[in-house]
C-alpha cells in the first residue's frame, strides 16, 4: 500500500507517511473519557458525550485539514528552528515518520534535525484523563538544548454553541495551577460536576499560556505560533476569551541520550486535586498501558479463525472485533464524518451494534438493551436517540426501531 500496512504480529496499522488522503483516525477510551486522534495528532477529547461535555475543539471541514489536535512543538534553542514531531501542524518535512494505530492507543514517531521523538497517546481504563508519553532521543554527537511546547484548544463543553457562535468564549476562564493549565467554562450555564479541564506535566514548566491569541498571535495559525517562534510563552491567563492549553518545558540531551516525560489531559471538580491526579497518572502509566493491552487482547481473542485468505484473517481476527467494540461504546456519536452534535446512542443503530459484541461482553450488552428499551413507547415505537451524558432522549415515530429491539433481545436470550 502507498500509505501504510497491517502489522498483524503487533495488531497495529502502520502509517508510513503523514500526508494521507484524509485524516486516518483511531479511537481512544471505552465510552467515558474518550477521544479521536489522527495520524498527525488531530482530533478531540470528550467525557461521556461529545455533544454536552466536549473538552477540546476540532474544526470539521477546516483548511488546513485536521486541526486542531493534541500538539507538541520542539524548538532548538540554539538556532531557533522548530517543528512538530507529529508533522502537523508545522508540517516541516521529517527525516523519518511512522504512526502506529493500535488497540486504544496511537504512537507517532519521527526524526527531525537529529532528534528522534516518540509520542504515545492513550486513555487508561476507567480513568478520566488522557496520557501523552513523550520520549526524546538525541541522535547527534553534540549536546542539544530543546524547549517543548504543548497546544490544544479548550471547548465550551456544549459543542453546538461552541462550534456555531462566538459568544461562548466570554464564559471561559483559564489559569495556571502548579505545572498545569486549567480551563473553567463557567458554572453560569455549564452544569457538570467535574467542570474543570486541564493539561499538565510531571516536569517543571518554563512557561505557560491560557490565552489562545497570546500563544498563536494575530493573523497566525497553529503552524507558526508566535510563542514557539520567539521561544517563550507569555504566561497569560484568561477571563472571557478563547482558552488554550500550553505549557513549555526545557530539555537538555547529551549525545545519544533519551529522556521521557508525560503530559496529562483530564477533568476534575477541584483545582487542588490536579497535582495529585498528574502524579498518580505518571506513576501508574506503565502499569495502566499494560492493563489496556491485556483488556484488548482478552476481548479480541474471544473468537479467532483461520482461513486460506490472510486478509480475511486480518479483518476478522484483529480489526473487526476492535471496531465492533468501539462502535458499541460510541454508537454514531462522533467521527471524522459525524460532528457529535445531537446523535448520542441511536435506538436502531445501537440495537444493531450489540450484535457484534454479544459473544464477548454479554452483561454489558444486557444493560445496553435495557437502557434502550427504557426509551421505547408503550405504543411500540421508540425515541430515536438516547444521550448517556444527560440521560435525556429525543425523537421517535420510526416504523422499524422497535423491530430491531425484538431481534436483539431474542439474540441475547439465545
Amino acid at each position: 500500500m502507498e500509505y501504510g500496512y497491517y502489522d498483524n504480529q503487533n495488531r497495529e496499522y502502520v502509517i508510513t507517511r503523514p500526508d494521507t488522503p484524509a485524516p486516518w483516525m483511531n479511537y481512544l477510551g471505552t465510552g467515558q473519557f474518550s477521544g479521536l486522534i489522527s495520524n498527525t495528532a488531530g482530533g478531540l477529547i470528550f467525557y461521556s458525550d461529545p455533544s454536552s461535555h466536549r473538552i477540546t475543539r476540532y474544526r470539521f471541514n477546516e483548511i488546513p485539514w485536521d486541526r486542531p489536535g493534541r500538539y507538541l512543538y520542539l524548538r532548538d534553542m540554539e538556532d531557533g528552528a522548530y517543528w512538530s514531531p507529529t508533522w502537523q501542524p508545522v508540517m516541516r518535512e521529517p527525516d523519518a515518520y511512522e504512526c502506529r494505530h493500535g488497540y486504544g492507543y496511537t504512537r507517532i514517531s519521527s526524526s527531525t534535525k537529529g532528534i528522534e521523538a516518540r509520542l504515545t497517546y492513550f486513555i487508561p481504563l476507567g480513568k478520566k484523563y488522557e496520557l501523552w508519553k513523550v520520549e526524546l532521543t538525541n541522535q547527534t554527537k553534540a549536546q542539544r538544548t530543546l524547549r517543548a511546547f504543548t497546544y490544544m484548544e479548550f471547548c465550551s463543553y456544549e459543542a453546538s454553541y461552541d462550534l456555531k457562535a462566538d459568544w461562548p468564549r466570554y464564559f471561559m476562564t483559564g489559569f495556571r495551577e502548579g505545572n498545569a493549565v486549567v480551563f473553567d467554562p463557567s458554572d453560569d450555564w455549564i452544569k457538570v460536576p467535574e467542570r474543570l479541564s486541564f493539561i499538565g506535566t510531571d516536569m517543571d514548566i518554563s512557561g505557560y499560556d491560557c490565552a489562545r491569541d497570546a500563544f498563536i498571535g494575530k493573523y497566525r495559525s497553529e503552524g507558526n505560533p508566535i510563542a514557539v517562534e520567539t521561544g517563550a510563552c507569555k504566561n497569560t491567563e484568561v477571563n472571557a476569551d478563547n482558552c488554550c492549553g500550553s505549557v513549555s518545558v526545557d530539555i537538555s540531551l547529551e549525545a545519544s541520550e533519551t529522556k521521557t516525560f508525560y503530559l496529562v489531559v483530564g477533568i476534575t471538580d477541584d483545582r487542588n486535586k490536579i497535582q495529585g491526579i498528574i502524579a498518580s497518572a505518571v506513576k501508574e502509566a506503565e502499569e495502566d498501558f499494560g492493563k489496556l493491552a491485556h483488556f484488548w487482547k482478552e476481548h479480541v481473542n474471544r473468537i479467532q479463525i483461520e482461513t486460506p485468505d490472510e486478509e480475511m484473517n486480518t479483518m476478522i481476527n484483529c480489526w473487526h472485533p476492535y471496531q465492533c467494540r468501539m462502535t458499541f461504546h460510541w454508537s454514531r456519536f462522533i467521527s471524522y464524518y459525524e460532528r457529535g452534535l445531537g446523535r448520542g446512542l441511536g435506538y436502531r443503530d445501537s440495537m444493531q451494534d450489540v450484535l457484534g459484541v454479544m459473544h464477548a461482553i454479554p452483561e454489558q450488552v444486557k444493560e445496553r438493551i435495557k437502557t434502550l428499551l427504557s426509551i421505547q413507547y408503550s405504543r411500540g415505537d421508540a425515541r430515536a436517540v438516547y444521550f448517556p451524558g444527560t440521560g435525556k432522549s429525543d425523537g421517535g415515530g420510526r416504523s422499524d426501531d422497535h423491530l430491531w429491539g425484538i431481534f436483539s433481545v431474542c439474540s441475547y436470550i439465545r
